[in-house]
């Protein structure tokens, strides 16, 4: 058997399945004619890379919300992991696949299936089931989303605002914590704390790729002018390279020796602009910021009038955590 497919109404048990689980699963009847063990030939599981059917593309190549979230869905490298239930009660004859899904292709189907979320969190009944199609190529190993309906109430205003809590934040945001995809109830941060950088010389910039597709905050510090920058961007690589380019011939560091970053996580791209609001306003009432007109006068202005012989990198922060949690002593 080459292939097969797999329908999956998202409501009810699907959802639940798909969220809490992070795998659905693949009757017997409709993979009976797969060589299941061609499964465990390589161990108890084989990879199936997911791709996204050009009919499906097609579909909502005019739709501005869904065809962003397919498209890039669609550019990045996936895999689902199809594997053996060795369970006492199964045998060849009578076996059924799990299909388990990466965290990173759910974040995606939490974005399409937002509309199912917000109906079921709310004990409704959808007026059209959201469905999704996967088909399974067994001979090349790859899986295809080749089939896609979407309910989509755009004048009703809690799905909109439904719609960006799902794409930006994260499902508890909006009060539907039963189809989180992380299971950790720690607090989440802004930034990605794995992903942070150190202060580096901007020659490593050229080859530093690993930011290449991250977003977040990036810091520039001329050491020869003693300036300072903080900015934003999508691609944190490629914008910090622009200030180099100045290509309209007055960007404000273009000589930058140092720079530095924090990758923000996925749920908060769309704050993105806020985040860089709040690291610019902190930085500004430390270091003069001259076309201020609410946060200042600076810190390092203060210290200059005081004393003239004091130095801001004198000063030494005294925290005892590098930041806070949301627990509040009593």
């Amino acid at each position: 058997m080459e292939s097969f497919k797999v329908e999956i109404v998202i409501d009810g048990k699907g959802l639940k399945t798909l969220f809490m689980y992070k795998i659905f699963t693949i009757p017997k009847y409709i993979h009976k004619n797969w060589n299941y063990k061609e499964i465990t030939k390589n161990g108890l599981e084989m990879k199936f890379k997911l791709g996204i059917a050009s009919a499906v593309l097609k579909s909502f190549s005019q739709d501005h919300d869904i065809f962003p979230v397919l498209n890039e869905l669609y550019e990045q490298e996936s895999f689902f992991t199809i594997q053996n239930n060795k369970g006492l009660r199964y045998d060849e004859t009578n076996q059924y696949i799990k299909c388990v899904i990466p965290e990173e292709v759910l974040r995606y189907f939490k974005q399409l299936f937002v509309s199912t979320i917000v109906y079921q969190a709310e004990n409704m009944q959808i007026p059209d089931c959201e469905k999704i199609e996967f088909e399974f190529n067994t001979q090349d190993y790859t899986v295809n989303i080749s089939n896609l309906s979407l309910f989509r109430p755009k004048e009703n205003p809690y799905y909109k605002y439904a719609k960006n809590a799902a794409s930006s934040l994260s499902v508890e945001a909006i009060g539907l914590e039963q189809f989180s995809i992380e299971k950790s109830k720690k607090l989440k941060n802004f930034y990605d704390f794995s992903k942070m950088s150190q202060w580096k010389e901007r020659e490593k910039l050229y080859k530093d790729d690993a930011i290449a597709d991250k977003a977040g905050i990036y810091m520039l510090y001329d050491c020869k002018k003693n300036n300072f920058y903080v900015g934003k961007a999508v691609k944190l690589q490629e914008r910090m390279l622009q200030h180099e380019k100045n290509i309209n011939g007055n960007d404000p560091i273009p000589e930058f020796t140092h720079y530095r970053y924090t990758v923000i996580s996925y749920e908060y791209y769309e704050f993105l602009y806020l985040i860089e609001n709040a690291a610019i306003h902190d930085i500004g009432w430390i270091l003069n910021m001259p076309t201020a007109k609410r946060i200042t006068p600076s810190l390092s202005k203060k210290l200059k009038v005081i004393n003239s012989n004091t130095m801001i990198d004198d000063c030494t922060m005294v925290n005892n955590l590098e930041y806070q949690t949301k627990q509040q002593k009593k």
